[in-house]
């Protein structure tokens, strides 16, 4: 098949021969695929010394110690080194109190919209902890991302945030504004306008813009409270979208392997009911294009997402970046750095859509330039 991608997904009944040289982020991935069962048992120390103990401190930097510690309990602390042990609890426990402070913060910041006529959307990780993991500290965050994309309304809430003790912080971006810190939980909320910031590619086209974004909103509530989530067709492209624009701009780092798990945990849930072509027919942004390409083909080949073939090949289609060459060159660099915990240590940054195609750079940088130069005169 093109570009290596599978379309099937065949868990192995067991796996207990097979797990003991994998790196400790691809054993969490499994996981959260629904491949680990409980019945299974296998020795997370396997390879020792100090390779794995490196793959903790990725898995601890990327914020999966609480999953970490929940796989330990499901499948025994003997699998694990003992002195792993003080480590996952004290970072579970840690994300406990983390992720009750996010929701508070969030609660409140809802409560405040919800006082106004305003029903925001949720974005990224205090939405899809709350819907999509089996407990919401296992999916870490840094702050709350909520849409608000009527300026109007935007400037009510970001107003009466500010009244009730929010301090604004630096950080404002063309599809944000400046961070609102909570007065007692010290949590940074951003309110945004916009999917993507202006100039970024990811802008172009329909497939982020507001009237989209609008459109693919469903009803929903945050512990009792209205807000709107998107659909999974609109998800599925703004975390893959996200994801990429993230490795584009910071290289590796282990902070972005959340996003690959709530992939995971998106389509396991919903992956059945979501409509791909719908999904394909509202990508026609090049880059959200091939960063939704490259996810879903890289969760199929890699047996963490069924995806029927027909998916595959219409996210295919069409597509101005990413060819074949450069998805497998993607994918090949996930494994070895992402997934395997290694930082980026070459001196050119890493493979991502569009970074090294020609077609793509050259639009990028001569048309475009030409057509504000032509625009100006």
């Amino acid at each position: 098949m093109e570009d290596g991608a599978a379309s099937t997904f065949n868990p192995p009944q067991s796996i207990v021969a097979q797990i003991r040289n994998k790196a400790l982020v691809r054993i969490l991935l499994e996981y959260a695929a629904g491949i680990l069962q409980a019945g299974d048992r296998f020795d997370l120390a396997s390879p020792p010394g100090a390779r794995r103990d490196e793959e903790l401190q990725w898995a601890l930097d990327a914020g999966l110690g609480p999953m970490l510690y929940r796989v330990a309990n499901e499948q025994g602390w003997d699998a694990l080194p003992e002195g792993w042990h003080a480590a996952l609890l004290s970072a579970d426990l840690t994300a406990r109190v983390r992720h009750g402070c996010l929701v508070a913060a969030a609660s409140d910041v809802v409560a405040t919209c919800t006082e106004l006529g305003v029903r925001p959307t949720l974005l990224k990780g205090i939405s899809t902890s709350d819907e999509l993991y089996p407990e919401g500290h296992l999916r870490p965050m840094g702050d709350i991302d909520v849409l608000i994309p009527d300026g109007e309304m935007y400037r009510a809430v970001e107003s009466a945030l500010v009244d009730r003790g929010y301090a604004p912080c630096d950080g404002a971006c063309s599809h944000h504004g400046q961070p609102l810190l909570h007065p007692s939980c010290q949590v940074a909320v951003e309110l945004h306008t916009d999917l993507f910031p202006s100039g970024s590619g990811l802008d172009a086209g329909n497939a982020f813009s507001r009237p989209r974004v609008l459109w693919e909103r469903a009803a929903s509530t945050f512990h009792g409270l209205p807000v709107f989530r998107f659909s999974p067709e609109l998800q599925v492209a703004y975390i893959a979208s996200s994801w990429m624009a993230d490795l584009t701009r910071l290289k590796v780092q282990a902070s972005f392997v959340p996003s690959m798990v709530d992939a995971i945990y998106l389509l396991r849930a919903k992956g059945d009911a979501l409509d791909w072509e719908r999904l394909s027919a509202g990508l026609d942004n090049p880059l959200g294009r091939a960063s939704t390409f490259v996810t879903v083909s890289y969760l199929a080949r890699r047996g963490l997402a069924s995806v029927p073939a027909y998916a595959l090949s219409l996210l295919r289609r069409g597509r101005s970046v990413a060819g074949p060459v450069q998805t497998l060159g993607i994918h090949a660099m996930l494994d070895r750095y992402l997934v395997a915990g290694r930082r980026w240590d070459l001196p050119f940054p890493p493979p991502v859509p569009g970074r090294y195609g020609i077609r793509f750079q050259f639009e990028k940088r001569i048309l475009r330039r030409l057509r504000g130069i032509l625009g100006r005169t």
